[in-house]
């Protein structure tokens, strides 16, 4: 992963600080799909390759979480619409060399989108990644309903530099050839259908065809490429409730924590060993309320963004980790309130820590900056427990600070098993 990553995610979260809960609420959700895409390289080892994608999703006047494009919306009329996107884009190559190369890209820049008509829309991307890699796309998006199965479709002209062609097409990174500049075509289409309370089967198809200038590459075996995904999600039906600054639900958390090298189950079994090198982390999260009493039950959902800044020791540098995640909390009464949390998400760290290089260094492997993020907690109120009405609002917890990789089956965390946990103490104030 780039540079840029850090750049894009730290921006996002500043935005989603000063405005989530400022907005009309829209919809949420969360799920898991299965990509399978075709290889265009020459190679011996394999023609196909997969991976697992676990998303979030989340819209509302300002910020948007789409799967693998995130984004603020910077402009909004009857006609245009002008947004700061992200992009995560799978580079297919062999899954026994995705570890050594991690090409899987971050491309971010500006969409512009022109309003054609019901439902259908023009859509202009500037984008870059790093070096010089920029593109430039210009496409129609088509959306319709066949019954309950939603659709969307687009066929558009994606531009590219020099830079760009040379690198992925040419592979002049791995003394490859240097290509000129192309442009390809883009087809695909994303469909959704609903199943029953709120779940959803997902998927969709996407297809790439080169231009004479990126097929001429002694690297390819293809001048077309594609991938199909498959998989399931929930969606929380849309409201547009208005949502008030740190409404009422909206929480603030501080924790601090401390490296553990135990893996989640021991850690879970009481069994927590203790980093000799005593590797801690600071983090402040934000949450923003999505649902309370999710699915009948004394759940609460929220969107939750947040920042951890690991300190410096004898055997790693600082570094700053961005989050964005869903938290949901199953509240109980025993006899005081307690609340069981589970939140799932993104994580990316500006360095990648000890705890974490340690480990795949023991495994001959090369560690990822972006994984896939997991807490869980379990908290008290405060005032429950001191009888204190002014402190009804606080709660003290523990939680498990957890980044991971889905044991190997995901292309863009560096197709890696391992990962960090962090035994954390914090206190969380609700608005």
């Amino acid at each position: 992963m780039h540079a840029e990553f850090k750049l894009k995610t730290s921006l996002l979260l500043i935005v989603f600080f000063l405005f989530a809960g400022r907005v009309w609420a829209s919809e949420w959700g969360i799920g898991v799909s299965f990509r399978h895409g075709t290889i265009p390289y020459v190679t011996d080892k394999a023609d196909t390759v997969r991976t697992t994608i676990p998303s979030i999703y989340y819209e509302d006047d300002y910020l948007f979480l789409r799967d693998s494009t995130w984004g603020i919306k910077l402009y909004n009329d009857e006609q245009w619409g002008v947004r700061f996107i992200g992009r995560r884009r799978f580079v297919n190559i062999p899954r026994s060399v995705q570890n050594q190369y991690q090409e899987d890209a971050f491309d971010w820049g500006f969409q512009f989108l022109l309003n054609s008509g019901e439902a259908r829309n023009w859509r202009f991307e500037l984008l870059t990644e790093s070096q010089k890699r920029r593109q430039l796309y210009a496409g129609h998006d088509w959306r319709f309903n066949v019954g309950n199965l939603q659709l969307s479709s687009e066929l558009g002209l994606r531009l590219k530099s020099s830079q760009y062609n040379s690198y992925y097409y040419g592979l002049s990174g791995y003394g490859g050839q240097n290509l000129s500049a192309g442009a390809e075509v883009q087809a695909g289409i994303d469909f959704r259908y609903p199943l029953f309370g709120g779940l959803n089967l997902i998927g969709g198809l996407e297809w790439i065809y080169l231009e004479p200038t990126a097929a001429k590459s002694r690297s390819l075996g293809s001048h077309h490429y594609g991938a199909v995904r498959l998989g399931v999600a929930y969606f929380s039906e849309s409201t547009t409730t208005v949502l008030p600054a740190f409404q009422k639900g909206s929480y603030l958390r501080v924790s601090h924590g401390w490296a553990t090298p135990s893996d989640m189950n021991q850690i879970l079994r009481g069994n927590s060993e203790s980093d000799p090198y005593n590797n801690q982390l600071t983090s402040v999260f934000y949450g923003h309320p999505l649902t309370q009493g999710w699915l009948g039950l004394p759940i609460d959902v929220f969107l939750t963004g947040g920042l951890a800044y690991h300190y410096n020791s004898s055997v790693q540098d600082p570094a700053i980790e961005s989050v964005m995640a869903i938290k949901a909390y199953y509240n109980f009464d025993w006899p005081v309130r307690w609340r069981l949390g589970a939140a799932e998400g993104l994580s990316y760290v500006s360095r990648v820590t000890y705890i974490e290089k340690a480990e795949m260094d023991k495994k001959g492997n090369n560690a990822s900056k972006l994984m896939n993020y997991l807490d869980l907690s379990l908290d008290v109120n405060i005032g429950d427990v001191f009888g204190h009405d002014g402190w009804k609002s606080v709660w003290l917890g523990w939680s498990m600070h957890h980044r991971s990789s889905i044991f190997k089956l995901a292309s863009q965390f560096g197709r890696i098993k391992g990962g960090s946990n962090y035994n954390t103490l914090y206190l969380q104030w609700d608005f």
